[in-house]
């Protein structure tokens, strides 16, 4: 009897044992399983957080606020918009009045951001006349007038020195508009350009053409080659398309020589 007893209370030992191993060990994968999972959700869900989804967007380009952020009409009501440093570098090219398109981010904090604009050049349409400008190309203007270094204006799109062209031209400051052209050992004297200019038959001509184009909202840029591209509008109540030339060096963009051609 004794060694019955032995036996079976031995048994029931192991199977307590044994239960309570197997309970254990249950307990611990679960818990371990749960914890994963929950590191996974939380590691998702940050992921989810930090890469917001790329939205796309398009209106008329108002103006600068600050140097990282513009404002945008859409659908006419004014639109805040932070940018980053790839849309900063295309802003140069885009003149205020612009109908833009773009690719922005939206944060659950409800400041939006935009990551490209994917039209900065193209079909432009302006608010205002293009002789008048804003007050950064109206001192870049006047900066040329006081310097004679036309490297001021390396930076600028070929939109912006067609409007500051236009713009001097029409205030017939003939000695600063020779130097909106590119200069080289070729180029005709800065006292032989004014006197072409400041014939009584061209002055007439000029004034002519000025109110015209004064009335023009609508311009297209064309780029026609790595370093030409070229302004083309038409002005009111005539079938005949103009066509401003220009060319790309190293120190920017220029007017050619003769850019009605």
């Amino acid at each position: 009897m004794a060694t019955v007893k032995s036996v079976i209370g031995s048994m029931f030992l192991l199977s307590l044992l044994t239960g309570c191993g197997v309970e254990d060990t249950t307990s611990k994968t679960g818990n371990a399983s749960l914890k994963t999972k929950d590191i996974y959700i939380q590691k998702k869900d940050v992921h989810l957080e930090q890469q917001p989804l790329d939205l796309e967007g398009k209106g008329t380009y108002v103006g600068q606020m600050d140097p990282h952020s513009i404002e945008i009409s859409i659908d006419g009501v004014p639109t805040a918009f932070q940018l980053t440093d790839q849309a900063i570098s295309q802003l140069s090219s885009i003149q205020d009045g612009t109908d833009v398109e773009f690719v922005y981010t939206d944060t659950d904090k409800e400041q939006k951001t935009i990551e490209r604009f994917v039209k900065a050049e193209g079909e432009i349409h302006l608010i205002h006349s293009v002789l008048q400008l804003d007050q950064e190309l109206t001192d870049l203007v006047i900066k040329l007038h006081d310097t004679k270094e036309s490297s001021i204006l390396k930076d600028m799109s070929a939109f912006e020195i067609f409007a500051m062209y236009m713009y001097t031209k029409a205030g017939q400051d003939f000695d600063t508009l020779y130097y909106f052209h590119e200069l080289d050992s070729h180029s005709i004297s800065v006292e032989q350009f004014k006197k072409e200019n400041m014939t009584q038959e061209a002055i007439s001509q000029n004034d002519s053409f000025m109110k015209k184009l004064d009335q023009v909202r609508k311009f297209k840029v064309i780029q026609t080659g790595d370093n030409r591209a070229m302004v083309s509008f038409q002005l009111p109540n005539e079938e005949h398309v103009y066509e401003f030339k220009l060319i790309k060096t190293s120190n920017g963009w220029h007017a050619m020589w003769i850019p009605f051609q």
